[in-house]
């Protein structure tokens, strides 16, 4: 009887180091995939290479109707409180025309995919007009500047962007307007 029992508890005294030893490779791996990389991401996403980045449309793509305009998409990452800001260059007249939606602003301002509809883009009685579609980092002070900036022909358009501006994307559309 003392073999059984010695025997029993021996089973039972397996069966709990295997069930511990199992939930702590659980725990381990659970923390491993939780915890944050040095950069602040998490191992899975991928390392924050460029923190501004347009990604759609494709270098040299057509807008058949610039009255309809054209869906931009990018990422963002790391932002640290700078925006970023959308503009069509008319290389007709030299000016970003800044694109937003119903209000004048940043086109983005989180970490993430981003979409945008930039329309119109070009001028009435366009046809396969090269515009440059630009993406601008914007620190705070630089947003406050193209917050505050006055209309020129009703439109917010600038030949040069303040300090703390920098271009770091852009792509190249051709348009024709409808």
């Amino acid at each position: 009887m003392a073999q059984t029992q010695d025997s029993s508890s021996k089973e039972r005294s397996v069966a709990v180091a295997i069930i511990g030893a199992i939930s702590a490779i659980i725990v381990a791996l659970v923390a491993g995939f939780v915890a944050l990389d040095e950069t602040g991401h998490l191992p899975w996403q991928e390392s924050c290479q460029v923190k501004l980045q347009l990604t759609e449309p494709t270098e040299g793509s057509r807008v058949p109707n610039g009255k309809n305009g054209v869906e931009i998409s990018g990422k963002a990452c790391d932002l640290n409180g700078d925006e970023g800001w959308l503009f069509d260059l008319d290389l007709g007249d030299h000016y970003y025309y800044e694109v937003y939606d119903d209000n004048p602003g940043p086109a983005v301002v989180h970490s993430g995919i981003w979409h945008f509809e930039d329309s119109p883009i070009g001028s009435p009685g366009d046809h396969n007009v090269r515009y440059i579609i630009t993406l601008v980092d914007a620190s705070q002070a630089c947003s406050i500047r193209l917050q505050t900036a006055a209309l020129i022909d009703e439109n917010y358009k600038f030949r040069s962007f303040p300090p703390g501006c920098r271009i770091v994307d852009s792509i190249d559309v051709y348009v024709t307007y409808l």
